[in-house]
Parts: structure tokens; sequence; C-alpha cells
């Protein structure tokens, strides 16, 4: 069962398992004033950033952990 952690304008983030691990979901709700085009690029543009924090990968700008 997911339970909401948290709610903001972009996303709605849950606690669950996947896997048989726990893990935190973020579930975007699409903005019905945006072209359909735009707002999936928007996204996918959001989802590659977040992985790269995520991972570490920050173009060697900066060197604070990322704790998540």
């Amino acid at each position: 069962m997911d339970v909401e952690i948290g709610r903001g304008a972009e996303a709605v983030i849950t606690k669950s398992v996947f896997h048989g691990r726990r893990a935190a979901v973020k579930m975007r709700s699409p903005k019905g004033y945006r072209h359909p085009v735009i707002e999936s690029r928007i996204t996918a543009s959001r989802i590659r950033k977040e992985a790269r924090v995520i991972r570490g990968d920050q173009g060697g700008r900066s060197q604070d952990p990322c704790d998540l």
C-alpha cells in the first residue's frame, strides 16, 4: 500500500515497495494547459535531471552528497 509523503505543484511522492525494497515513487500530474508534446518534453527533461542528481553525476559542479 502506498502512503503519501509529499505533494507539490508538479507531483505527488509516495512510499512504496519496488521489487521487495522500500522506494519513493514520484507521480507527475500532467498540466492541462500545456500542449501534450511540450508536456512530454518537459517531463522527460526533468526526469533525466533528477536521475543525474540521484546518481551523483552533476557535471563537476557540486560534490555535495544527495540524500533522498
